[in-house]
């Protein structure tokens, strides 16, 4: 999977599988990673490691929930990140 040059999404980005997959998509030149969770400290964390390689976000929402006001939050990111990558891992 290329992703230099290329803006990616990350859900479930505070830990595990999520974490790892913004550390790598940073270490391989992805251009923007919104990383997203339902833990925010963990969230703004993994955001914050991965900025001096990249642009990064962190966006605090639960995809899993309907109910959450999650999705307004994605339009938070500047309108040039929105790009052909979404990378997913989700907990549902």
């Amino acid at each position: 999977m290329q992703v230099k040059d290329k803006v990616v999404v990350v859900t479930g980005a505070a830990s595990g599988i999520g974490k790892a997959l913004c550390q790598r998509f940073a270490a391989e030149g992805a251009r923007a990673i919104v990383a997203s969770d339902v833990n925010k400290e963990g969230t703004e964390q993994v955001a914050a490691e991965i900025a001096g390689q990249t642009e990064s976000l962190a966006v605090v929402t639960d995809v899993g929930n309907e109910e959450t006001p999650g999705p307004a939050g994605w339009w938070t990111f500047p309108v040039s990140w929105i790009r052909e990558f979404i990378a997913s891992k989700s907990r549902r």
